[in-house]
């Protein structure tokens, strides 16, 4: 019974999580964990920090995308895993951050 309403909030929270990945479009580019792991991020650091934190990993993983590029590492088609550069926007925002000014 327990392991039963368990999956079922968090098919719920997978329902609520975020709007894109609704979307036919987004649906391929985001993959379902950095879905989940964007929530989690909100549920962490709450709404005035939530946008910063996504933001900055957004820009990490640019970065990082393009530094693949440019070392030859890989191609425009190659695939990377955006977590850990979400992952490191949350710490930074979280060590540095406050809700007034996240980028001191």
């Amino acid at each position: 019974m327990e392991c039963r309403r368990r999956n079922q909030n968090i098919r719920i929270a997978d329902e609520l999580a975020l709007p894109a990945k609704c979307s036919p479009d987004m649906g391929k580019a985001a993959h379902d964990d950095s879905v989940h792991l964007a929530l989690a991020i909100g549920c962490i650091t709450g709404y005035p920090l939530v946008l910063p934190t996504l933001a900055l990993g957004a820009l990490l993983g640019g970065l990082g995308a393009l530094g693949v590029l440019l070392w030859g590492w890989g191609d425009r088609r190659s695939t990377l895993p955006y977590g850990p550069y979400l992952i490191i926007g949350v710490l930074y925002v979280l060590a540095r951050g406050t809700t007034m000014h996240p980028f001191p």
